[in-house]
């Protein structure tokens, strides 16, 4: 019996087992996590409820209780610097719905994040403009006033380096174009020169003209 017993108090929060506190600091930012989903789903006075409680979105019946969450976290990849994440915006905090993320994987994952189609891939906004170097505000201003995701990450913006803008350059196209101008070169050595001392070019007078 006290073996039985003995096992028994190793479990606990509908068969998980116990997990040991390693810092009281840990158990403060999973309690703060925790207190945090509370107040989305359930209370009303919460700035957040409209866009979580509001929707139907709902605490578990098992994260009720913080210790259960708490275990959930530390058997689940939990770190310092990860923020927890449902993979169903239109999901509940549950086990079956939430993992840990880094802040820009979350980021890309809310509700709000437009995902957009361009030379095959999609991506969100906020993707396109730190590949192109775009400033994400005036990458979606442009989406929103009718560009295409073309047209808003190629066309120059005023201001220079204060705007955060890096002038694309479209290697392949570059590429294309010279072989267009010198067809009758077969020598992909004196062709590979020809396309660096163009591109090279093209950068200088880039950073010349938008002042990076």
């Amino acid at each position: 019996m006290e073996k039985e017993k003995g096992r028994a108090d190793e479990k606990c929060c509908g068969g998980m087992e116990k997990m040991p506190i390693r810092t009281n600091l840990e158990r403060k930012k999973l309690y703060q996590v925790w207190n945090g989903m509370r107040a989305r789903t359930e209370n009303k006075n919460n700035h957040a409820f409209k866009d979580y409680g509001a929707r139907g979105i709902k605490l578990c019946e098992e994260w009720k209780e913080f210790e259960n969450f708490r275990i959930w976290a530390l058997q689940n990849g939990y770190k310092e610097g990860l923020s927890i994440e449902r993979e169903d915006n239109d999901g509940d905090y549950c086990p079956e719905n939430c993992k840990w993320a880094d802040n820009e994987t979350q980021a890309n994952n809310k509700r709000s994040s437009r995902k957009i189609k361009y030379n095959g891939e999609i991506k969100t906004v906020n993707q396109w403009a730190k590949q192109y170097g775009i400033n994400r505000a005036t990458l979606t201003e442009r989406l929103n006033k009718g560009m295409t995701i073309e047209e808003a990450i190629q066309k120059p913006i005023k201001g220079g380096k204060g705007s955060g803008y890096k002038p694309h350059i479209d290697k392949q196209k570059t590429r294309e174009t010279i072989k267009k101008l010198v067809d009758g070169i077969n020598d992909n050595a004196e062709l590979d020169k020809i396309h660096k001392i163009v591109y090279e070019a093209y950068k200088k007078e880039a950073e010349k003209k938008y002042k990076l």
